[in-house]
């Protein structure tokens, strides 16, 4: 049996991953959102992240 391999190391602290989605929330929680500081409203963004942007899209344009 094969075992299944990390292929994924951050830059920035070295920690290896076995798929790139751990990877991004890794790296959104230990060294983006840290960055960002107080000047970002998670809740907001949690909050527009749940957002339908195909169907805001289509009734900002007229096609018709």
């Amino acid at each position: 049996m094969k075992k299944k391999s990390k292929i994924i190391r951050c830059s920035q602290c070295d920690e290896e991953f076995y798929n790139g989605y751990d990877y991004r929330m890794h790296w959104e929680d230990k060294h983006f959102y840290p960055y960002l500081g107080k000047t970002f409203d998670y809740e907001q963004a949690l909050k527009d992240r749940k957002r339908d942007y195909n169907n805001e899209n289509k009734k900002s344009y007229d096609w018709n």
